[in-house]
């Protein structure tokens, strides 16, 4: 079934104008739904929101709220006794700082019940700041209903339905308050829970009693929830198996983390087989097998692996490709036969479809000639694909350039593509069937063996483990590996690549690294069946935040942080007295205990003037001295200073007898003296011990000249 929208939901802003107050916030109308931890929104930002409950929450984690930021806690609840609605309670908790809370209750909500908001125009709601808690409970509408038209339709027409002790719902669009301020902007964490038993995901919500099974597979989370009303036709663990190896074996872009699929209960007239939306969330009604070509778990599967965006000359291609790989895909795993397969991509020959033009939506909106007339074009182009280049090259090759293009894929894009993957002949193929009502036949058993019967060239690109030595980082702090340390903004990550074929054919590899979304490096090459080789891919990260690398298969997130600012952990001279004309050395220890590198500028100052500045960088944990020497001139006491540290030098004049009560003879006076008071000694082997007996005579004949 088609998916609901090709964003999350989206976010419900309230804007007011007062601007007498320190600050004012809105959450960004366009903010991303996802799973995972509660999540801190800031004023004018784009950001996640969590949307995990109670019941569904991974193990692991722990949604997680700040004391310092508004909570907005978002609990949906069954209502049994008023089957068709459900009720949304909307609870905050506000820091002191934040005061006028106001908030748009979603237009169809009715039955608005307030603690401590008052209404204050057409649906919304003002908390006036004199508690820390207050709350908005509303009844929305559950059920929703519409005219679905293709192979997937079912009996009725629901597409949403609460039954009263159980409810399968769209989520309920986040609500997000604005809000004054004082000081720094608190932002707003979002938690989203139910009452009671209850999954929510990104685009959908299932209330009442459940059980989740999970499978990983290829990096995937795949979550599958019976509800307690729900009889399913497959065994759980046959559903799971079919939509793990449909996993493994499109590879044509990233999968997500997380796929929740529901088994709907069968006790409503639903109008369509499947449905996905949210991105991620699909539901398929319990009673679907798994062992057809027409699997509807795997054709709603696919459309979670739909990244690109279509125009009015490739729309048909979302649900052609979900309806042609739900057959291959099941046709490779033998749930089904050939001569099954056949029958099924034979549908797109009838009579009802002999005025369809794919390019041209307005010819099959009421015959669901995109399914089944683009399921059969779909594998026509696979076929001839898989023939022109000996398997090295199939239908998923087009596929996957279509997911890796930001903007919109055009209809002549998507014959490059073709082109691109199997030559002219096959892009002529692809623009008859498209863009004209001819339609291809289906294939005999032998032509199927001729060109399915040799798995393809099947590529694998997986990133090294986060700490091995495939993740290195270089630049001007270090080089090596990156380990557990964080990167900051100029340095390079360098990463070794794992490419390796799977398939059953030699096939030529493309291995496309993205960071963000956006495409930085590529690499081709040629690999036999079975082999196995590493390239190295690295990009330079100029921006400090989170930044999620991918193949295309496999991606990982890196933080990357401004640089630390190392510390002064000492300050040393190499002498404390000087003469007038002396060089002294002073020395700063200076450390980077952060877990990233470090830059600053280091001064050593000198009696209140800089004498010297010096960049200073450092990988983690290292430290290194900056030094200075400098000529004293002047007699007294000098002060070094780095930070917070300082060192004192006292410089003074050669001493004399006038200034110490004795005389030191110079290097030639070997006569002993005459004077009165002092004692002259000099020659090799002077030490403590003589100039201590010198002292103690020296007393004992004054004394007795006294005497």
């Amino acid at each position: 079934m088609g998916r609901v929208d090709r964003q999350s939901l989206l976010v419900a802003v309230l804007l007011f104008a007062s601007l007498s107050v320190a600050g004012i916030a809105t959450a960004d109308a366009t903010a991303a739904v996802t799973d995972g931890n509660a999540t801190v929104l800031t004023a004018n930002a784009s950001a996640d929101v969590a949307t995990d409950t109670r019941a569904s929450l991974p193990d692991g984690e722990r949604q997680s709220d700040s004391d310092e930021s508004v909570l907005l806690t978002q609990e949906i609840r069954l209502t049994p006794d008023r089957p068709g609605e459900i009720d949304v309670q909307y609870r905050f908790r506000i820091p002191d700082r934040v005061s006028d809370v106001r908030m748009r209750v979603p237009p169809n909500a009715r039955d608005v019940r307030t603690t401590r908001f008052t209404r204050t125009g057409d649906n919304i709601y003002e908390w006036p700041g004199d508690t820390s808690t207050a709350s908005i409970t509303v009844t929305l509408p559950a059920n929703r209903t519409a005219q679905t038209v293709g192979p997937e339709s079912a009996d009725g027409r629901l597409r949403f339905v609460d039954a009263g002790d159980w409810a399968l719902v769209r989520r309920p669009p986040v609500a997000t308050p604005g809000y004054t301020y004082r000081g720094d902007n608190p932002g707003v964490t979002v938690r989203n829970v139910t009452a009671g038993e209850g999954v929510i995901g990104q685009g959908l919500v299932y209330l009442g009693p459940h059980e989740t099974v999970e499978r990983t597979a290829r990096g995937q989370r795949l979550r599958l929830v019976v509800p307690g009303a729900a009889s399913l036709a497959a065994d759980r663990e046959d559903i799971l198996d079919s939509v793990a190896e449909a996993s493994d074996r499109l590879r044509v872009g990233d999968r997500d983390s997380t796929v929740l699929m529901i088994a709907a209960p069968t006790t409503v007239s639903w109008g369509q087989l499947g449905l996905q939306t949210g991105q991620r969330d699909f539901y398929v009604l319990a009673d679907q097998p798994v062992d057809r070509p027409d699997n509807t778990w795997v054709h709603e599967y696919v459309h979670t692996r739909q990244d690109f965006e279509s125009t009015d000359g490739t729309e048909w291609l979302y649900e052609a490709t979900a309806e042609y790989y739900a057959g291959q895909l099941n046709l490779e795993q033998h749930r089904t036969d050939y001569s099954s397969f056949r029958e099924y991509l034979g549908r797109g020959t009838r009579q009802q479809f002999s005025s369809v033009r794919l390019v041209d939506p307005g010819t099959w909106k009421r015959n669901a000639g995109n399914y089944l007339k683009g399921a059969l074009v779909a594998g026509e182009l696979d076929r001839r694909l898989r023939l022109a280049t000996d398997s090295e090259a199939t239908f998923q090759d087009v596929f996957r350039r279509m997911n890796r293009q930001s903007s919109p894929v055009s209809h002549s894009e998507f014959l490059g593509f073709v082109r691109s993957a199997g030559g002219s002949r096959v892009a002529d193929t692809a623009g008859r069937y498209t863009e004209t009502t001819d339609r291809p036949d289906t294939w005999s058993a032998d032509a199927h063996q001729e060109a399915f019967g040799q798995l393809p060239a099947l590529f694998r690109y997986t990133l090294p483990a986060r700490e091995s030595d495939g993740v290195r980082v270089s630049g001007q702090y270090r080089e090596g590996p990156l380990g557990s340390t964080t990167l900051v903004t100029g340095e390079t990550l360098i990463l070794d690549v794992r490419v390796e074929n799977d398939g059953g054919a030699a096939g030529t590899y493309e291995l496309a690294m993205s960071v963000d979304g956006a495409a930085v490096a590529s690499r081709t090459g040629r690999l036999e069946a079975g082999a196995s080789t590493t390239e190295t891919v690295e990009y330079t990260f100029a921006e400090a935040g989170r930044h999620t690398v991918s193949t295309g298969q496999n991606s990982t997130t890196f933080v990357v942080r401004e640089p630390a600012t190392p510390v002064v952990t000492g300050l040393s001279v190499d002498s404390e007295q000087a003469r007038p004309g002396e060089e002294v050395t002073v020395t700063a220890t200076v450390e980077n205990p952060a877990d990233r590198p470090g830059q600053r500028t280091l001064t050593i100052g000198s009696d209140g003037s800089d004498l010297t500045s010096q960049e200073v960088r450092l990988a983690p944990g290292a430290s290194t001295e900056v030094t200075a020497t400098v000529t004293l001139d002047e007699v007294g006491t000098h002060r070094f200073t780095a930070d917070e540290y300082a060192v004192s030098v006292t410089v003074s004049e050669a001493t004399t007898a006038t200034e110490t009560g004795t005389r030191t003879p110079a290097a030639d006076d070997t006569s002993g003296g005459d004077g009165d008071t002092g004692v002259g000694v000099s020659g090799p082997g002077f030490g403590l011990l003589a100039t201590v007996g010198a002292v103690l005579i020296a007393m004992l004949l004054l004394r007795k000249r006294v005497e």
